[in-house]
């Protein structure tokens, strides 16, 4: 990093010379407030008459962003105020709530724009050394034993490098072994690498970085007989205690890594984490000392701070923890259903100016790559803040054209730009037996799929299958909000493929068993295709992942001459009458595929004694197929499952209802009225919100409405965080 010229000195005070012989020089010494610089290892001395209004712009600088941070908390809370009117199903309440929330953002809005123009001189996203730049300080002034008497000697303050008071100030180095680069030091635009200042010491195996106290408090000693010398009203006591403090504090040793296993536990004094506490608001804090005391960094989630390493660990939601409620319009009837509520949990670690960045901006833009997932804030002017009411979700089948986020890493000159995220989808699933259902993840973040090519290009939202894995690609603004820019990547694991399989499972049933043109044709067959073999073998889905879909295809057609015998078609009813919990979620298509295997007979089965019950033929048969029905949902279902009565569920023309029927009559047990009685209870629409029941069950019957809170989970209120575990 370039150094400029250093400022010309400032001296301490000025006298008039006596011409008289063996006269003495008189000079008055002004006072000065002193501050210690971690970045540097220096000790400042900053002129009486340039100390208040330091202390002013360096107090006005942590209210702005303790401003910002207090916004933040409010549009939480009344975050937090809607979730308990919906509670109570007062519908003036819930509008109140609403009203709130909007106001909260709209003062959020206003906050944002001054803490914006307040700061757009400080470039900080480059760090640029030729620019006006943060500074970081600890205060040591007069004020009682160890300097307790004041609030503001018990901070960490910033201030901008172009402040009067910083351009005026006199430095000591306490580092005496480097004090030929102290010239250097002294400059205030820029600074040597804070790696080459000696009171810092590097553990070479675990790169843990600490203050050498002893050596730093030695050279402090040294540097003291010089700035007594040198000025009036120097605190001896105060001097000591404070920096010995906060040597001690920050060299504290954490019990545990905190920061959701991310914090390593190690002090950073570079510009970059100077910014990120500046931007968390250890400001405002109204203490230097990470062992103790509240912290900002107030989000729609929960937020760790590891102070001296000058990084966070968060996880918010998005576009906040109520959701959005899906719609989908339908592209051949324009009929509008609502799919469920869905969010983004995002779990981020932010470091850095670009972790700075997304804790000062009100919207997000995402690079997703091959290697990583990056994330930096953007700022959106006008941009409406993200609904609270869950029915004013977004539409998900609009032809749009995606543009990928661009992350200009250039202008993140020299530092890391990275805002590493993981993360994952979730929604509301109504298989949790939670009193108050909570959202659940059904697909994680990815980095890799979002730069597949082709992928996501024509619709908000698309599904595909790729490399044994199903792929999700949507727009960011879709769950993060209006104002986020880009898309981002989704996929399955061996942990969330049953989630995931259930979550497009409901969305059919939501639509109604419309065609959901978001999901693409390669994706549902491997779907399907999962399931009939899930069914048929008895295995779990997971052990399919590894499979493309044309893989996956061919193992069905394996399966499908194994079918031919009378044998398997047997064993596979005999594995639905002992077991039916997958049916409840197969899709039309697979139980069409189940129905064509359980009806098929011919003159083996006719002589194979193990199709007979009590001289009943095809009894096991005949109660599998009703089995499979009795998980039929609406009467849409149940046509869509007659129509793909075919060996890899195509569809057909026309029914095959009359094919199953007549099966339904052979043997001396007549069922086919068994079908008609299923057939008259089936719901004309989906009842959303509620598990799948069999329609044969109570629970179907009295769930024939959608369960008014389907929209939307419980909102838990968020407790102030104490970051006294954490650091």
């Amino acid at each position: 990093m370039a150094e400029s010229a250093s400022p010309a000195p400032v001296p301490a005070a000025q006298g008039k010379t006596n011409t008289t012989g063996q006269s003495q020089i008189e000079v008055k010494v002004q006072a000065c407030q002193f501050y210690f610089r971690p970045e540097t290892a220096e000790v400042i001395c900053v002129p009486e008459k340039l100390a208040g209004p330091l202390q002013a712009h360096a107090l006005e600088m942590a209210q702005i962003v303790q401003n910002l941070q207090d916004a933040n908390e409010k549009v939480t809370k009344s975050v937090e105020a809607y979730g308990e009117a919906v509670k109570s199903r007062d519908p003036q309440k819930v509008q109140k709530s609403i009203t709130l929330y909007e106001r909260a953002q709209q003062f959020l809005e206003k906050v944002h724009a001054i803490f914006m123009e307040k700061t757009k001189d400080l470039e900080l996203a480059k760090l640029d050394a030729n620019g006006t730049t943060l500074m970081e300080l600890l205060p040591i002034a007069p004020g009682g034993p160890n300097g307790k008497g004041k609030q503001f000697n018990r901070k960490i303050v910033h201030v901008k490098s172009n402040h009067p008071g910083v351009q005026g100030w006199r430095a000591f180095p306490i580092d005496r072994e480097r004090a030929s680069a102290s010239s250097q030091r002294r400059n205030v635009a820029g600074s040597q690498s804070h790696e080459n200042d000696s009171i810092f010491a590097r553990d070479p195996a675990t790169g843990r970085r600490t203050l050498d106290h002893k050596k730093m408090m030695k050279q402090i000693s040294a540097i003291k007989p010089e700035i007594k010398a040198e000025f009036i009203k120097f605190d001896d006591a105060s001097f000591n205690g404070i920096i010995e403090d906060w040597a001690l504090s920050w060299n504290y040793k954490k019990k545990d890594k905190g920061l959701n296993g991310y914090g390593e536990d190690r002090i950073d004094t570079s510009r970059e984490a100077q910014t990120m506490r500046y931007m968390a608001g250890v400001g405002a804090a109204g203490v230097y000392d990470p062992s103790g005391g509240k912290l900002g960094l107030k989000v729609e989630g929960r937020a760790e701070f590891a102070v001296a390493e000058g990084k966070a660990a968060i996880a918010f939601y998005a576009p906040h923890r109520v959701g959005w409620l899906l719609h989908f319009t339908s592209p051949t009837t324009g009929k509008v259903y609502p799919l469920g509520s869905i969010r983004a949990k995002i779990e981020a670690v932010l470091t850095g100016v670009a972790g700075a960045s997304v804790v000062g901006e009100l919207s997000s833009e995402i690079e997703c790559s091959k290697l990583k997932i990056a994330m930096k804030g953007v700022t959106t002017p006008g941009a409406p803040p993200p609904t609270i009411n869950p029915a004013g979700g977004p539409q998900v089948a609009e032809k749009t054209k995606i543009t990928p986020a661009k992350v200009d890493v250039g202008a993140f000159a020299g530092v890391k730009a990275d805002v590493e995220i993981t993360g994952a989808l979730q929604w509301l699933d109504p298989e949790d037996k939670e009193k108050e259902p909570e959202h659940k993840d059904f697909i994680k973040l990815a980095p890799a799929v979002s730069a597949m090519a082709g992928i996501g290009g024509s619709l908000k939202l698309e599904i595909t299958y790729n490399n044994g894995k199903f792929v999700m690609i949507f727009q960011a603004s879709l769950c993060l909000g209006p104002g986020a820019r880009g898309k981002i990547g989704c996929e399955t694991d061996a942990l969330l493929i049953g989630k995931f399989i259930c979550w497009v499972v409901y969305q059919l049933y939501c639509a109604n068993y419309e065609f959901l043109a978001f999901i693409s044709r390669d994706a549902f067959n491997a779907l399907q295709n999962i399931q009939f073999l899930v069914i048929q073998s008895g295995k779990q889905a997971a052990d399919f992942m590894k499979y493309t879909s044309q893989q996956i295809a061919d193992e069905v057609g394996v399966v499908l001459r194994i079918m031919d015998k009378t044998e398997a078609r047997d064993a596979l009813a005999t594995r639905i009458l002992t077991d039916d919990s997958m049916l409840r979620r197969a899709t039309p298509e697979t139980k069409g595929m189940l129905l064509y295997q359980l009806t098929r007979h011919d003159k083996t089965d006719w002589v194979n004694p193990d199709n007979y019950q009590k001289a009943d033929a095809f009894h096991n048969r005949k109660k599998a197929v009703l089995r499979v029905l009795q998980w039929v949902q609406t009467t849409r279902e149940w046509n869509n499952v007659f129509q793909h009565m075919h060996p890899r569920g195509e569809r057909i023309d026309g029914s095959h209802y009359g094919t199953v029927e007549k099966f339904m009559k052979l043997g001396y047990r007549d069922m086919d009225d068994d079908l008609e009685r299923i057939k008259a209870r089936l719901h004309d629409a989906p009842a959303r919100g509620y598990a799948f029941a069999a329609n044969n069950t109570m629970m179907y019957e009295m769930n024939s409405e959608d369960n008014p809170h389907y929209a939307m989970a419980a909102i838990h209120p968020l407790s102030s965080m104490d970051i006294s575990t954490y650091a």
